[in-house]
């Protein structure tokens, strides 16, 4: 039996790809907030490492997504 887990850094949706999809996904959990995030979304998301989802991770995720580096 394998187990993977696609939720990597910046995979918020868990399909395995880091794109603009991510961005929407992430951008609902922490303007709209109509979601509570999964763990593992919480896990993908949290690109700055302070344990919760805000702007700050949907900035860094942006700048992955233009091909820079994560931090400026």
């Amino acid at each position: 039996m394998t187990v993977w887990n696609a939720y990597g850094p910046g995979d918020v949706n868990g399909d395995g790809f880091v794109d603009h999809k991510d961005f929407v996904r992430l951008v609902l959990l922490i303007v709209v907030r109509r979601f509570t995030p999964t763990a593992n979304e919480l896990m993908a998301g949290d690109l700055n490492g302070n344990g919760r989802l805000d702007h700050r991770d949907a900035q860094i995720l942006k700048r992955i997504l233009k091909g820079k580096k994560k931090n400026p």
